[in-house]
């Protein structure tokens, strides 16, 4: 299939370990601590397994990649492999060292969590306070050293209303993108997710509001397990940006966590495979739910509905967090069949 040929983005999470304790992660709390984790050398093998059958960005997320001490040796060796690679971080532990090392580790990106306007908001979902203002100290120092870096806010009840600000600031300060994600009740974020999730008709008005703004504006806002934007009624949401539409997870992207177990994505917690036992190629090609995933309908509504070519299906990750079934319906779409 063109499907498992066409590997785009590995999420890797080198480790568990965090400094913050943020209200949606997606690990649980236990699993804040690292252990028992990929070892340097079993990291390089995978890399040098990734480099003969594709060559995707690999994303080194976290946790908290900047808390493991081989981070920089890591992202050198899938850089020495033509791989492009970039970094997710919560932007606490960047300074001009940190900076330096970012750039000559081959690192070609940099994301920074940000969910909030202010260190009000921020803070209060990261759980740690001084987290707004060291993130954005760190954009500083990659803004002065010309690393490229994006923004990645999770929309909750608790930041819905500062979507704007946030866009402000985000090109204020000079990222090249903003990516939305909408929360998923997977991890922590099963403890809040009733009290912040916001409603599909709320989501709608954000994506609406996404559309409206990237049409007078060049600055790239990509929103994130929100397969239904590139659907819908509203077809000008396609931009020459929508390349990668709907729901990527089995399809274009992988995730592998710090244990080297293989998932979808990050946030659809059906193991496809064990690194220790298995190839990454192998499991890509060949796990159970990678393939069902890229062969199957989802049910309901989302089986038959007329914009699934552009949508993808939905989001698996977030249908099976409120269902228990990867191949449910979406339940935050508004649309209907007809």
């Amino acid at each position: 299939m063109e499907e498992e040929n066409n590997l785009k983005f590995i999420f890797w999470e080198i480790t568990a370990a965090c400094n913050l304790r943020c209200q949606h992660c997606r690990g649980e709390k236990k699993e804040r601590i690292a252990g028992k984790e990929l070892t340097l050398p079993e990291i390089k093998a995978v890399t040098e397994e990734i480099s003969t059958f594709s060559h995707p960005v690999v994303v080194l997320t976290g946790g908290e990649p900047l808390l493991r001490e081989d981070i920089f040796e890591i992202a050198w060796h899938v850089s020495s492999k033509k791989i492009e690679v970039w970094l997710a971080t919560n932007g606490t532990l960047l300074n001009k060292e940190a900076v330096e090392k970012i750039k000559g580790a081959g690192i070609s990106r940099v994301s920074i969590s940000l969910d909030g306007k202010d260190s009000i908001t921020h803070d209060s979902l990261r759980g740690f306070k001084g987290a707004f203002t060291q993130a954005v100290k760190g954009i500083a120092y990659l803004r002065s050293a010309g690393v490229p870096f994006q923004i990645n806010t999770t929309i909750s009840r608790q930041n819905y209303d500062q979507i704007q600000d946030i866009i402000g600031l985000s090109q204020h300060w000079g990222a090249q993108s903003l990516h939305l994600f909408f929360l998923i009740p997977i991890g922590c974020a099963k403890d809040i997710f009733r009290q912040q999730e916001i409603t599909a008709q709320e989501y709608e008005k954000v994506l609406n509001y996404v559309t409206e703004y990237s049409k007078k504006n060049s600055f790239y806002i990509r929103p994130i397990c929100a397969p239904f934007y590139f659907g819908g009624f509203k077809k000008e949401r396609v931009s020459s940006h929508a390349a990668d539409k709907g729901c990527l997870a089995a399809r274009q992207m992988l995730f592998i966590s710090s244990q080297g177990k293989v998932f979808p994505c990050g946030y659809l917690p059906l193991s496809a495979g064990d690194l220790r036992e298995d190839s990454l190629e192998s499991i890509w090609r060949k796990g159970k739910i990678f393939v069902t995933l890229r062969k199957q309908k989802p049910k309901g509504k989302c089986a038959s509905c007329r914009f699934q070519a552009d949508c993808g299906g939905g989001c698996r990750a977030r249908a099976y967090a409120l269902s228990q079934d990867y191949l449910a319906e979406d339940p935050l779409c508004i649309y209907s069949v007809a």
